[in-house]
This record gives C-alpha cells, structure tokens and sequence, in this order.
C-alpha cells in the first residue's frame, strides 16, 4: 500500500510532497526524514504543533539551502494530508516558526529541524479593527 500521508510546504520543490523520498539521482531535492514527524492537533482553541526535519542530500551549487531560496517566505504554510480522509483538505494546517538548520556529515547538504505553529496560533495573534466610517 502507498503512503498515504503527504507533507507540503509552500515555495519548497514546486508544491511537492516532502514525504516522497527522491530518486537516488535528485541528489539537490529536499525530503522530510520520516522518523522526525511530530503533530499534536488540539481541539480547545489552542494552537496545535508539527515538528520535522527536513534534509537536502546536497545543496545545489552557486545556491543557498532550501529555506533560503528565496521561494520560502517567513511564516511558509505547511500542509499535512491524510488521503484516506481527504485528498485535498488537510489534516492539519500551520505555518513555520522556526527553523533550525546545520551542515550534514558529508559537507555538502544540510539538515533542518522545522517548528510548525497551527494556523489557530495565526489567528490568535492577528489584530482585526473595526474603523470608523461616516
């Protein structure tokens, strides 16, 4: 049976699910090690939380990491799927908080350790007014 978990971020691999290992060729694609996924989900109002690492075998030359690109904006939206529930309304729904990366072993690629803050933690943090009118 596939996996029938997918992992996006958004800017990150056009769109693609991070949970797919690459070809053994995609040396510059980056891959969410499954091992690392965490979620907590709350349902009493408070934000729920996704950790993961993300690990880019080798950084492409003349480029910066993954996070860097310049296609990963600050607070990305993160999209977790399960299929058997619903292909295209996902399970959970967050943006980034904090990314933590390092050199891998071999010199070459990189290893980051990704925050994920539910969207409720969004919400709670953003200020709507009411203005004036008249």
């Amino acid at each position: 049976m596939a996996n029938p978990f997918s992992l996006i971020i958004a800017g990150v691999d056009s769109g693609a699910n991070l949970l797919d290992l690459p070809a053994p060729t995609a040396t510059t694609t980056p891959y969410v090690d499954l091992a690392s996924v965490s979620m907590t989900l709350s349902a009493d109002g408070s934000p729920g939380a996704m950790n993961f690492t993300v690990i880019e075998p080798k950084t492409p030359s003349g480029t910066t990491p993954w996070w860097r690109s310049g296609g990963v904006y600050d607070n990305a939206r993160v999209q977790f799927f399960d299929s058997r529930y619903h292909a295209t309304t996902p399970l959970f729904l967050g943006y980034i908080s904090n990314i933590n990366g390092e050199i891998l072993e071999n010199g070459v690629g990189t290893r980051a350790t990704v925050q994920v803050t539910g969207v409720t933690g969004w919400l709670q943090q953003t200020i709507v007014r009411n203005g004036k009118t008249g």
